[in-house]
């Protein structure tokens, strides 16, 4: 939460170009839900769902599950945000899973 609120409070945004950015989201995304999960933790999002299903059959691969509850929530949102948006959500839930 401490660095939610300091990058939210910045009065700059770190925007290049668009492959960049998305590199570097995926990059940061997947090192903060490594940090979280090999301590046992969790980011209290969609995790917290595939943790529960993975402890109930443990030879299921969390990150699979992440992904496929990420990409159920994106089709959900596809009347909501666009094609495009979804797209770069269906990507992005893909390369960071």
């Amino acid at each position: 939460m401490f660095f939610f609120t300091l990058f939210y409070e910045l009065p700059f945004t770190l925007m290049t170009t668009f492959p960049i950015d998305f590199l570097l989201a995926c990059l940061l995304i997947s090192f903060g839900y490594y940090c979280c999960l090999t301590e046992g933790s969790s980011t209290v999002g969609v995790d917290v769902i595939a943790l529960v299903l993975c402890q109930k059959n443990p030879q299921r691969n969390l990150a699979k599950i992440i992904r496929h509850l990420n990409l159920s929530v994106l089709v959900l949102g596809l009347l909501t945000y666009g094609v495009f948006a979804v797209l770069t959500g269906f990507l992005f839930s893909i390369s960071y899973a």
